[in-house]
């Protein structure tokens, strides 16, 4: 999304001091040191990714300025109590702002829709004092105000010395521009939400079957993920082949054979091979043409008799449903931030 306060991607940045790398006991410094500690939160962040889209939308916020700021100022989450305060400071909150002036629970809406309302009043701050800043200038001036407020900002090349760690506001455009590269990476795919993708888990027999699955159309088992589905990796014909696999998975068809095909405990449906047979005689048909026979000639089966039912049925222990998924950490501390 756009975003009205200038483009991440444009601001140059050195990354993280030696001091914050070594929050991560991490060797190296700079642009490297900010992604490698921005991977590590993705997976806390990712808890919060729609809360986030959502009030960077409001806002006109990119949502990967507030993720990495998320990431600098308590690592997704990492340094703060169950109760969402910092151990040992004022802060509040995944975007710490000050505890007499919180908002909503510390990982609620509420909470970022104030840290970013905050993050842009000092934008705009910043814009006033230094009118001649070119406007990614002028945003990178507003991240290093979130740290220690507007009045210390005085040059551009000197930004960051008397943040904590001489380095706020280059850390966190850099963990920024890490996001937004992953964001960039998933844009592309179509919303999953109806296959529930959070509860996809890798079960061995699901994951052969899978495996199996994205044979068929030509794809490699490591193009597939249980979460997220990435199409410009294989082609749209791999997408939708997957859009009607979960379908069997959610048992809106428990008699799709291929779902037989990939168990370890039933044998392969011979539909399977009928499709591998016409990819290989290299009939001028697309991936998804003859994968879509495949359901044809299934359908057509069924009609004039029944399947085995080793063919065609789950075990119980492959059921979707089945699958438990584990909850996220209860407990979280801070350490990093200065409080808003």
């Amino acid at each position: 999304m756009a975003c009205t306060f200038g483009d991440i991607t444009k601001i140059s940045t050195t990354g993280a001091s030696e001091e914050t790398a070594r929050q991560d006991k991490l060797t190296l410094k700079g642009v490297e040191a900010s992604h490698k500690m921005a991977e590590t939160d993705l997976k806390r962040i990712d808890q919060y990714k729609t809360i986030i889209q959502k009030v960077g939308r409001a806002k006109n916020m990119d949502p990967a300025v507030i993720a990495g700021i998320i990431s600098r100022e308590t690592r997704g989450g990492l340094y703060l109590t169950k109760e969402g305060n910092q151990i040992n400071g004022n802060g509040f909150g995944l975007m710490q702002v000050d505890t007499f002036k919180k908002k909503g629970a510390w990982n609620s809406e509420e909470h970022i829709t104030q840290g970013t309302e905050i993050l842009i009043s000092y934008i705009k701050q910043i814009q006033k004092d230094f009118p001649t800043w070119p406007k990614e200038h002028q945003f990178k001036g507003g991240i290093a105000a979130y740290n220690f407020g507007p009045g210390n900002v005085r040059t551009y090349e000197r930004m960051d010395i008397g943040t904590r760690g001489d380095d706020y506001s280059s850390d966190v455009v850099a963990r920024a521009q890490f996001f937004k590269r992953k964001a960039g990476k998933m844009g592309k795919r179509k919303d999953l939400s109806e296959f529930d993708k959070g509860q996809i888990m890798m079960a061995t027999p699901l994951d052969q079957s899978i495996s199996k699955t994205a044979a068929l159309v030509g794809c490699s088992r490591s193009a597939v993920d249980a979460i997220r589905i990435t199409p410009e990796s294989c082609g749209l014909a791999y997408f939708d082949t997957m859009a009607t696999f979960y379908s069997c998975l959610r048992g809106k068809n428990r008699d799709c054979g291929i779902m037989a095909s990939g168990s370890a405990d039933a044998p392969a449906a011979p539909e399977s091979s009928d499709a591998s047979e016409e990819c290989a005689a290299g009939k001028k048909k697309s991936r998804f043409q003859t994968f879509k026979n495949f359901f044809a000639k299934k359908k057509k089966k069924e009609a004039t008799g029944p399947v085995a039912e080793s063919e065609v049925q789950l075990k119980s222990s492959q059921s979707i449903e089945d699958v438990n998924v584990p909850e996220p950490a209860s407990i979280h501390t801070d350490k990093d931030s200065d409080s808003r």
